[in-house]
């Protein structure tokens, strides 16, 4: 069965093979408070480059689908996180499956406690996150 491939694929395989990935910063704000994420995916104009001495550990991460921003889908959740509450601030939250940890990192942003997990694989990338956006880890990473 050979399906054809939308044009948006099309365009984006054009454009950026996946030897010309790159580890980049996102921008992103929850509820006006600006935090940023490092993810892999084609370097488009205007996004800043992670600093080679960040990346060094982050090698490990470039197989795994949590490494690259789905943008669409962080967007929507973001929005709805907001729709739901005024403030999550005091909220324990435990966000399974993050990737490079968005949506935990926003409610990091509006003040809850929250603890953000993904595969070993992953590890390194959240860690950059989390302290690029000045979180502390409690318990040290580990492989279980």
């Amino acid at each position: 069965l050979k399906l054809p491939l939308p044009p948006q694929v099309l365009i984006l395989a054009a454009l950026a093979p996946l030897s010309a990935m790159q580890w980049v910063w996102e921008n992103l704000s929850f509820r006006g408070q600006a935090f940023q994420v490092a993810h892999f995916e084609a370097p488009l104009p205007g996004k800043e480059q992670v600093a080679d001495h960040l990346t060094l550990t982050l090698g490990r991460c470039e197989a795994e689908l949590g490494a690259c921003l789905w943008h669409e889908t962080n967007a929507a959740a973001l929005k709805f996180l907001e729709a739901q509450r005024s403030s999550y601030s005091g909220f324990k939250v435990l966000e399974l499956g993050a990737g490079a940890g968005v949506c935990g990192l926003a409610l990091g942003v509006d003040g809850a406690d929250a603890m953000i997990t993904d595969l070993d694989s992953l590890v390194p990338l959240m860690e950059l996150n989390v302290m690029r956006n000045g979180f502390c880890r409690s318990a040290p990473s580990s492989a279980s």
